[in-house]
């Protein structure tokens, strides 16, 4: 998986109220500035999660995510592993 690929099909770890899941979005340019700073060395942090989340994970390095939904840690690692 690509950032290309993560953009065409991103994840989807957000639910709203009616329980329907849904991604939400940073601009690909946000994206592009992740990706290109990132490397197998990169030690990150993030409150959230999301299409960011993915990237620091596609990086190699270590990444800590800080969320209190855990549908949504879960929905990252399903996706990440159907598009591994």
């Amino acid at each position: 998986m690509n950032l290309a690929q993560v953009i065409e099909n991103p994840p989807t770890p957000h639910k709203d109220h009616a329980g329907n899941y849904f991604a939400m979005g940073i601009t690909d340019e946000v994206l592009h500035f992740i990706c290109e700073r990132l490397d197998d060395s990169s030690n990150t942090l993030e409150t959230g999660c999301g299409l960011s989340t993915v990237l620091f994970a596609l990086s190699g390095g270590r990444h800590i995510c800080i969320t209190p939904a855990n549908h949504e840690i879960q929905r990252i690692k399903e996706y990440c592993q159907k598009n591994n």
